[in-house]
């Protein structure tokens, strides 16, 4: 029963998480909203495309804010006597492990007794508290996710215009 309900709050943390994260998400829409100067002085073919959240080969720096928002990372590029920048955009990537664990809740007495002579009972693991009879005893299989940051896009711009682009599927 216990199991049961630590799976039911891991999974209220995540699904509160995912929404959270959902609420913060900026889209394309939302930029023009935001910047209508910026959409404005577009030409009418880039309109099209930054609504829909895409990009194209001469491109300015401001088509691309608003079609794919804030880059994570700006990096200056100089090669050949030319000034280039890229733009990087990451994604968090889950990573899942399992693992299996175990103990034996062996406790400081098997009186329920701590440190004094006066027995005491707590929630945690029956008479003896941290042990003793009933202490945090058993083995399970466990899964786990991490999450690392990995390059999703970028978009190279020379003389600040979009010259190519990546975007990993």
């Amino acid at each position: 029963m216990k199991r049961f309900l630590k799976l039911i709050a891991m999974g209220a943390v995540i699904a509160s998480s995912a929404l959270i994260s959902s609420c913060a998400t900026q889209t394309p829409q939302k930029r023009i909203v935001e910047f209508p100067h910026l959409f404005e002085k577009l030409p009418h073919e880039h309109k099209g495309l930054v609504s829909r959240g895409e990009i194209k080969k001469g491109m300015t720096k401001d088509a691309v804010y608003l079609a794919w928002g804030t880059p994570d990372k700006s990096v200056e590029l100089f090669k050949n006597n030319v000034k280039s920048t890229r733009w990087e955009y990451y994604t968090d990537k889950p990573h899942f492990s399992n693992r299996v664990y175990g103990s034996v809740g062996l406790g400081y007495s098997d009186t329920g007794c701590r440190y004094s002579s006066r027995p005491f009972y707590s929630g945690y693991g029956g008479y003896g508290g941290y042990g003793g009879y009933g202490g945090y005893n058993g083995v399970g299989i466990g899964t786990g996710v991490n999450y690392a940051k990995e390059l999703s896009a970028s978009v190279l711009f020379r003389k600040n215009l979009v010259s190519e682009w990546q975007v990993e599927r």
